[in-house]
């Protein structure tokens, strides 16, 4: 996986727009482009005080360390492991035992030159060739520290350049947007880039400012926009298809006893974006917003009343917002959710927290004006990753109200409250709109015919579930319930399905094929689950049914719900529905990270997304030799129908970790025994892991 990151961009000033007279340097073979790609390591000819500045005159890396054995690798040429050898600025290059031995944030290409040994007040100079005037965005494959690095442009102050996050070693690498410059014009200038130690620097991209790109080209091409009853990127119809991530900014169940999975990390923040890009959904919708509640130990995102917020939930939002710009996914968020299940309480704990029923909280004038604040909030609220106000990020496809406001319990069945509850939508559009007009505004159901005349309110939703259309006595056809609303909003306003699912197999496929033929924008199946960062899957099971969570791509243990065929048509319509064929299956890109191994030989890893199994290896040194001891081991191994059970164990007796995901019982002795783990599936494998002992 692509690693990127955005981060506060800082312009210090315009600098002088030429190349300083008297300069001495020159390109190290000819200026290097901008827009484009700043290597670090093609620093200006012209040595010591001219070109460079370094504390001293070794070469760390070139002229030192890739002398010793090991460290030019074989197939590896002279020319890249003694690159300017002679010269005092440190350089490597990126090594298979050092840089790409485990799973990096982003990573960096083979053979990668890059700065180290990096000292305080060290500078190189680049000539560049700029090749429009304006703003740019600067994007750094760094590792390790979360430092600050500075440029300045033709001699003077330029940028500053923030690395967002420690990567925990010299070899882990990241991809972060990390700042801003400008180049008032076009044409041959000098740029300086000054860093500290703490960094091995490879290079930066510069981007004009506006334009965000992430994995495969795809660009972020600003706000999606409506006109009429369709959705636009830029000039391009926007639709969509995937599956709505529930779990994406919190995680409702399985939590460990401390409750350090309540939040997702960034590993399983990417694991869900990931599984949506290889689908190839282009949207997903989150749950609301987590109201804290004395009947849950589990920490909320708004933990009072008068604005008492979780600093650490919003976090992980921030963090989720930065990484859609990455993946090519945008959000659908909903404020609050109508509902109160545990861990994601709603309306009436939003409500207690001022001494008021549940009932009360759209016509109560102190809740109402509560429930602004909130959004007044959340909407100008400025990420610590991106540095993006909310109401300022095109990852937000559209704000929702709240969570299937007319399935809160006090209203279900009357029809008469479904007045109360479109003038609260209303009135929530209106106040929305005031503080941000470049959202879209997303009705969650409700008077169709009041929100297609109101000029705040733009997409209109639905949820469509054949067994619980059944349940209440109709025919469970939702792909005929779909055509009708779409055939009664066509030309008017963009339909979205935003929640779909628990249907068969045959069902889902007619609702898709209706969905895709119709003018409606898109369709989120019901509910992805990530990976765990401790091994294996999360799972959740929808009411007692055969239904469950889905896990990408599909395994044997979801065959009561036909997941790996449900999934298979999920991706090829995702595709269809964009106007692409799907792309040929890729190999599991990165390694599965094996975690410390049990004492009773249990082994637990981290997964590969995409990956529909693992091949397990046992060797009685670090250095081998190796025996497959496994072959296509699944990390889905909760059966369907064991589901409800396994929920209700965690609830009832919360382990200190999750199921063993293969457990040896054909080694013999003391040992010790070393094991990896490579990720496969139909198109090949990854990488082999880390090494695991067991004594």
């Amino acid at each position: 996986m692509k690693r990127w990151l955005l981060y506060p961009a800082l312009w210090i000033g315009l600098a002088a727009a030429a190349v300083p007279p008297g300069y001495q340097g020159r390109p190290y073979t000819s200026p290097q482009a901008i827009p484009g790609r700043l290597q670090c390591a093609l620093y200006d000819r012209g040595g010591e005080g001219v070109a460079y500045h370094d504390t001293d005159p070794v070469n760390h890396g070139s002229g030192e360390l890739n002398y010793q054995p090991g460290h030019c690798e074989p197939g590896v040429p002279a020319a890249i492991c003694h690159f300017r050898e002679d010269e005092g600025v440190d350089l490597s290059y990126t090594k298979q035992m050092a840089d790409f031995a485990h799973p990096n944030f982003y990573s960096p290409d083979q053979r990668q030159l890059y700065i180290g040994w990096e000292a305080d007040g060290e500078w190189t100079n680049y000539t560049v060739d700029v090749g429009a005037a304006g703003k740019y965005r600067i994007v750094a494959l760094y590792s390790k520290a979360a430092n600050t690095v500075k440029f300045s442009l033709n001699g003077q102050p330029a940028a500053e350049c923030r690395l967002p996050m420690d990567t925990g070693d010299w070899h882990i690498w990241n991809k972060a947007d990390c700042g801003e410059i400008e180049f008032p014009v076009q044409g041959t200038q000098l740029l300086t880039l000054r860093y500290s130690s703490g960094n091995n620097l490879a290079y930066f991209d510069f981007i004009p400012a506006g334009q965000s790109v992430g994995k495969e080209g795809w660009k972020m091409n600003g706000f999606v926009t409506r006109r009429g009853g369709r959705l636009f990127e830029g000039e391009t119809p926007f639709r969509f298809l995937g599956l709505a991530t529930p779990d994406l900014f919190y995680n409702e169940a399985q939590l460990l006893p401390d409750f350090g999975n309540h939040f997702p990390d960034e590993f399983e923040i990417r694991d869900s974006l990931e599984t949506l890009r290889q689908i190839g959904a282009t949207a997903t919708r989150t749950f609301g917003l987590s109201v804290q509640s004395p009947r849950d130990r589990a920490p909320a995102f708004i933990l009072g009343p008068d604005g008492r917020y979780n600093e650490t939930a919003f976090r992980a939002l921030d963090l989720l917002l930065a990484l859609c710009h990455e993946y090519g996914v945008r959000l659908i968020v909903p404020f609050l959710d109508s509902h109160s299940f545990k861990n994601i309480r709603g309306f009436d704990e939003f409500a207690a927290f001022y001494g008021k029923p549940g009932e009360t909280f759209f016509t109560d004038p102190q809740l109402r004006e509560a429930y602004h604040r909130l959004i007044r909030d959340v909407l100008n609220r400025r990420n610590t990753v991106s540095g993006l106000l909310y109401k300022d990020d095109p990852a937000i496809l559209a704000w929702q109200p709240a969570n299937e406001p007319l399935r809160y319990f006090p209203y279900r069945g009357q029809p008469q409250n479904e007045r109360i509850i479109a003038e609260w939508t209303l009135e929530t559009a209106k106040f929305v709109k005031s503080i941000d007009q470049r959202h879209l505004f997303l009705a969650a159901g409700g008077d169709a015919a009041r929100y297609l005349a109101s000029g705040d309110i733009d997409i209109l939703s639905e949820h469509y579930y054949q067994y619980w259309d059944q349940l209440r006595g109709g025919s469970g056809d939702i792909a005929a319930a779909l055509q009708r609303d779409a055939a009664a909003f066509q030309g008017k306003k963009p339909l979205i399905a935003d929640e779909f699912g628990m249907s068969d197999t045959p069902m889902l496929r007619r609702f898709v094929e209706a969905l895709i033929g119709s003018d409606v924008s898109g369709g989120l199946l019901w509910g992805l689950r990530p990976h765990r960062r401790d091994g294996g899957f999360y799972y959740h099971n929808e009411s007692g049914t055969v239904y469950s969570s889905y896990h990408w791509p599909g395994f044997a243990s979801g065959a009561g719900y036909d997941e790996q065929a449900v999934l298979a048509l999920l991706r090829e319509a995702a595709f269809r529905i964009r106007g692409m064929a799907p792309p040929e299956l890729k190999p599991p890109e990165f390694a599965p990270v094996l975690l410390p191994i049990s004492p009773l030989r249990e082994l637990r890893w981290r997964g590969s997304t995409g990956a529909s199994g693992y091949d397990i290896q046992r060797a009685p040194a670090e250095t081998g030799p190796w025996t497959v001891v496994a072959e296509n081991v699944p990390d889905a191994v909760v059966d369907s129908a064991d589901v409800i059970g396994y929920e209700d164990q965690w609830e009832a007796f919360p382990p200190a970790e999750p199921p063993a995901l293969w457990r040896d019982t054909t080694v013999k002795g003391a040992g010790p025994f070393f094991y990896r783990v490579a990720a496969r599936n139909a198109a090949g494998k990854s990488p082999y892991s880390n090494l695991a002992a067991f004594k």
